[in-house]
């Protein structure tokens, strides 16, 4: 459903303006948890993350399918520290940003997204 791409010295992220901007302050125990945002997207559409989690936990970074209740969940999107990347839709769809925290302990994920 969706491809996770983490930014690096060779991949900076871009500055472009934004379509809509948000931030992440969710406290999650185990299992997944979809935020209330949601966006119209195609494949050209592209979401920056950068996203840490607290304590540390493995986690996943995802999308929502709104029209489908499905979740997408990047074989890349893996990380028991944080995203700083972005993630991109497979397809055109309404989709909300999903974290699956794989862990029985309680999970805080802080930090902001922008689509573009």
């Amino acid at each position: 459903m969706a491809i996770y791409t983490p930014y690096s010295e060779t991949n900076p992220a871009p500055s472009i303006q934004p379509r809509y901007s948000g931030s992440v302050d969710w406290t999650v125990g185990w299992g997944w948890y979809s935020g209330s945002s949601q966006f119209e997207l195609n494949s050209n559409n592209r979401i920056d993350l950068n996203i840490s989690i607290s304590p540390s936990a493995s986690s996943n970074i995802g999308l929502y399918d709104v029209n489908n209740h499905t979740y997408g969940w990047p074989s890349d999107g893996g990380s028991s520290t944080g995203w700083y990347g972005t993630i991109q839709p497979g397809y055109t769809g309404k989709f909300s940003i999903a974290i699956a925290n794989n862990t029985e302990k309680t999970v805080h994920y802080d930090g902001t997204f922008t689509v573009r």
